[in-house]
């Protein structure tokens, strides 16, 4: 499972699909997206090279405060995606930079991703 964390700049978080900028967890499901999120997380490095017919990258990053952040699993169920994601905890406010984590998933059988309370559901066409 490929998987990336890093500092994200705070002013590139309108990068990440419009109806999820605002949420700690979400998904990329087109390389358009994926391409530009990549290029402000690590600038320089080689693009991966993920099949987004058959593949997924959902993400988690900071909202409240600027933690360390990596997703240390996926569990799916019913067809939603539900990340168990470990931060550390501080008191520093987000500023310039968020912690940000990636990780691809395989698309067949997902049909969401869980989102504190709600689902997120993944457009066929994304």
């Amino acid at each position: 499972m490929q998987s990336w964390q890093k500092d994200y700049p705070t002013a590139q978080l309108n990068l990440l699909p419009e109806n999820q900028r605002e949420n700690a967890v979400g998904f990329i499901g087109n390389t358009e997206t994926f391409k530009a999120v990549w290029n402000a997380f690590k600038p320089g490095e080689a693009f991966p090279d993920i099949d987004f017919k058959t593949n997924l990258v959902l993400f988690a990053r900071n909202t409240q405060f600027y933690n360390r952040i990596r997703i240390g699993k996926v569990n799916v169920t019913n067809g939603v995606a539900d990340l168990l994601v470990m931060e550390t905890m501080s008191a520093m406010p987000i500023e310039d930079k968020v912690a940000m984590s990636m990780v691809v998933i395989a698309r067949q059988g997902v049909t969401g991703v869980k989102i504190s309370d709600k689902i997120i559901q993944i457009d066929k066409s994304e």
